[in-house]
């Protein structure tokens, strides 16, 4: 079964998530990266913005957008992996 929010993130911007996240690892400044990444990409602001909203809380922005989306957090993390 494909998960819907990862098939999405796959499909957009160039080689997917996955791509984004090996090249923010790789990065010598990984906060302007995504700050950088989150200015050219109207889906990544979006997601700043839901963590802003979270008081900063990454993890409990992430499980809100999931459970909002109707998807087990889990199964995204696991995907991850």
């Amino acid at each position: 079964m494909i998960n819907p929010i990862m098939d999405q993130l796959n499909q957009s911007g160039s080689g997917g998530i996955m791509s984004m996240i090996g090249s923010i690892r790789n990065s010598r400044n990984p906060q302007q990266m995504i700050a950088n990444l989150a200015a050219q990409n109207p889906q990544m602001r979006a997601v700043m913005q839901e963590i802003q909203n979270h008081g900063g809380d990454a993890r409990a922005a992430f499980y809100e957008m999931a459970q909002q989306k109707g998807v087990d957090p889990n199964m995204i993390l696991n995907q991850l992996k």
